[in-house]
């Protein structure tokens, strides 16, 4: 199946389109709702998501949102049964108010240049989380909580707050692959870093 670029190329045959990628000016098209066999939707450009239902969208895996004008974390997105991989790419939310627990099947999460500031304490909910990406933000710590990822195999933290690189990641037991660089270590939390983790950030 190939990659459709253009709504009304989707709309003419909703049946045979599983890969969608748009370009929005502004408001998402609420016909895309009605593609109900997408499985990986790309959204880009300056728009909000407004009242946009996701929950129709049964068979989507995986969905990317690319957008400098978002407020707020996609909760719409949460009605996915079916989504493994959520990629939000820009924004301008610093923080997550929601009840996670929704996300659990999630095993790919990416919150990038989104100006997060903080994780709620709910976030070691999301379990089967294999791959998690929270690069160019403003973190500068973890929730205790974060611990409870036991299944995480790579953590990008790259270019954020941090001072210290919190003990808590010690407890995600598969974690296999480590970035970090960018943020406010100093170069005893460097070597420390380096000891424990055995990776040395820039």
């Amino acid at each position: 199946m190939k990659l459709v670029t253009k709504l009304e190329t989707a709309l003419n045959s909703p049946l045979n389109t599983r890969f969608l990628k748009l370009k929005i000016k502004n408001d998402i098209p609420q016909e895309i709702d009605t593609l109900t066999n997408l499985e990986e939707l790309y959204l880009e450009g300056d728009f909000t998501l407004c009242d946009l239902d996701f929950s129709h969208l049964r068979n989507l895996k995986l969905l990317s949102i690319n957008s400098n004008n978002l407020k707020d974390f996609p909760h719409a997105a949460l009605k996915i049964q079916s989504l493994m991989n959520l990629k939000v790419i820009s924004g301008t939310f610093t923080e997550i108010k929601l009840p996670l627990e929704i996300l659990s099947p999630l095993t790919s999460l990416t919150l990038r240049n989104t100006n997060l500031s903080s994780l709620p304490l709910e976030f070691g909910q999301l379990y089967n989380l294999k791959e998690l990406n929270l690069s160019n933000n403003f973190l500068k710590d973890l929730p205790p909580s974060f611990g409870n990822l036991k299944n995480l195999l790579r953590l990008n933290i790259d270019n954020n707050h941090f001072e210290k690189l919190s003990d808590v990641i010690n407890e995600c037991s598969s974690l296999k692959h480590l970035s970090c660089d960018g943020n406010f270590f100093s170069e005893d939390e460097k070597y420390r870093i380096q000891r424990v983790f055995n990776n040395y950030p820039i």
